[in-house]
């Protein structure tokens, strides 16, 4: 009778040879022996990320303020730096163009004196707390001093303790190098310069008064 070899279950054979297989190393043991031997573990390819191209478009930004502009406030819009109020600048947004062309023209005709005789000119805007000064020159102590009355002089006379100023300055030739907007206020003034200013508030309420 042929012997017939039984084939032995290889369970507890591969149960053997996982016990005395190495356990994996930790990442950081891994990492050290790599470090120490000087090799390397092989980074996975990258795969190339093919972006679509953005297609941006750029347009030209439009104002809804310069078609209804004279000439003249134009110019000193452009030369008034930016802040956070610009009294000026507000008033230009919200009037019509009827009164934006007679601030124009007023500040022209002011120009066009001052060419002649070369002293300061001012004018008060109606409805806001805003004189427009024209200076003649710039540097002059006593020049600055007297702008400063007077403009306090039309803040007196409306009974406010704060006052907004629109200092313009032309060249000969009529072009505009300066402008410039300060707020006055009382406190700017000392007790001797509000004296002058007070006298000079009163002689404009009593030309007022004659009229």
């Amino acid at each position: 009778m042929p012997h017939i070899r039984k084939e032995e279950p290889i369970e507890a054979e591969e149960e053997q040879m996982q016990q005395e297989a190495p356990s994996p190393l930790p990442r950081f043991i891994l990492a050290d022996t790599i470090a120490k031997s000087g090799s390397s573990v092989p980074s996975q390819p990258e795969t190339a990320v093919h972006n679509a191209p953005v297609q941006v478009l750029v347009q030209e930004m439009e104002t809804t303020l310069e078609g209804n502009l004279p000439s003249t406030i134009r110019e000193i819009l452009g030369k008034l730096k930016e802040k956070e109020e610009n009294i000026f600048f507000d008033f230009c947004k919200t009037a019509d163009s009827q009164v934006l062309m007679g601030t124009a023209s007023l500040i022209e005709q002011a120009r066009q004196v001052q060419q002649g005789d070369g002293k300061d000119k001012m004018f008060t805007i109606p409805g806001i707390n805003l004189t427009v000064v024209l200076m003649a020159g710039k540097g002059d102590m006593l020049r600055a001093w007297d702008r400063k009355n007077n403009v306090g002089a039309i803040m007196y006379t409306q009974g406010q303790k704060t006052w907004k100023v629109l200092y313009l300055g032309y060249t000969p030739s009529g072009g505009l190098y300066h402008a410039e907007e300060k707020t006055l206020k009382y406190e700017d003034f000392s007790q001797a310069d509000w004296k002058y200013v007070v006298n000079l508030g009163e002689r404009i309420l009593e030309r007022k008064h004659k009229r």
